[in-house]
């Protein structure tokens, strides 16, 4: 029930080959963005925002890692959920707090808390997980998180945040 766009960031491998055939079986279902140099996450997440906003069948644009961390089911409770309340117009998810737990050593605990208090410190906002690479906007916002270039590589869903804070308060 979805429109999937795959964004190739500068692959030098067979990546791009494996998305076109995926496109050439389901055409009606899959989109192609191919940026020629890698630029990162960031660039790679809104390129592919930017072509689905300009697509007017599409209500929902949302995305996911590419690791799939986030289960499709989980991406349907998201798009459900903002799809069911008109006073949202982005729902976000958050790592860590459903039946699995993330294993990680203790000085990358100590420097992710560390990450996270920082994170809060700007954003002013209770949310714990800023970083989880899952995210559903209606259509209508995504100018306002995409429209400008992010400033860094790694930290663009911090500035998603601050983006909708300001906006929105």
């Amino acid at each position: 029930n979805y429109h999937l766009c795959f964004v190739n960031d500068g692959s030098k491998d067979n990546t791009l080959d494996v998305l076109n055939k995926m496109q050439r079986e389901t055409p009606n279902r899959v989109s192609i963005v191919d940026v020629k140099k890698n630029a990162g996450k960031a660039a790679a997440v809104r390129s592919g925002a930017r072509y689905l906003f300009n697509r007017e069948d599409i209500d929902y644009i949302g995305f996911i890692d590419a690791d799939l961390s986030t289960d499709f089911k989980d991406f349907k409770k998201l798009v459900d959920t903002l799809h069911n309340n008109d006073e949202l117009t982005m729902v976000y998810g958050s790592r860590g707090k459903g039946e699995g737990q993330i294993e990680r050593n203790v000085l990358r605990k100590l420097f992710s808390q560390i990450v996270k208090l920082f994170i809060f410190m700007i954003l002013g906002l209770p949310i714990e997980d800023t970083q989880c690479g899952a995210k559903v906007f209606k259509r209508d916002i995504i100018p306002l998180a995409y429209d400008k270039q992010f400033l860094t590589r790694w930290l663009f869903d911090v500035e998603i945040f601050l983006r909708m804070k300001k906006h929105f308060g």
